[in-house]
């Protein structure tokens, strides 16, 4: 019995780390891709349009997956 609880815990334990791993990966990903944008780009509004549209799809996701692990 107390082998089945430690595979559950390893399996959540390695869905947290899997899904952290995939918010740091997003990130680098959203900086680099701002960092492309600024130094592309001469016209503040759209950068900033840019960067809004960027990141808020990943701001999205990582608040409803944050939801979820709350819970």
């Amino acid at each position: 019995m107390l082998s089945i609880v430690e595979k559950d815990v390893d399996k959540a334990i390695e869905s947290v780390q899997e899904y952290y791993n995939n918010i740091e990966n997003n990130i680098d990903n959203v900086i680099e891709q701002i960092q492309t944008m600024i130094s592309n780009s001469t016209d503040d509004q759209v950068i900033k349009t840019n960067i809004r549209d960027t990141i808020k799809p990943f701001a999205k996701q990582y608040s409803d997956k944050h939801k979820d692990l709350q819970y």
